[in-house]
């Protein structure tokens, strides 16, 4: 993912992202979590300019919510805190990579995204 030609106020709505889903994590509000977690995504995808990501993105983020929404409760609440926070600061990293423009740290910090994200969906 590129995202070179991004903009000081994209950078500010990213952030507010990971803002708005540290207070879901702080509120234990799994629901604010997602929605909050899927907008940090979808705006970053928007900044890369790339409609095939953003498109192909969208339909994974609705398979994936249905998913997460409809798990049981006690599946749900398996997952601690400290893991939700370790992913928010995940992105922070990535903010601060596409920042610097360090796409290696990105690329590095995504991966680790990923692979961690996987391990519970």
């Amino acid at each position: 993912m590129q995202c070179e030609g991004i903009t000081e106020e994209e950078f500010k709505k990213l952030e507010w992202a990971t803002d708005k889903l540290q207070q879901a994590i702080n509120s234990n509000d799994r629901i604010a979590a997602s929605r909050a977690n899927i907008e940090f995504h979808r705006l970053l995808y928007s900044y890369s300019r790339n409609t095939f990501l953003q498109k192909t993105t969208d339909s994974l983020w609705l398979s994936f919510r249905i998913s997460f929404l409809s798990a049981r409760n006690e599946d749900v609440t398996m997952v601690d805190k400290s893991w939700y926070e370790e992913r928010n600061n995940e992105h922070l990293q990535v903010i601060h990579a596409i920042r610097d423009k360090d796409a290696e740290k990105a690329i590095k910090v995504n991966s680790i995204h990923i692979q961690k994200t996987m391990i519970i969906t």
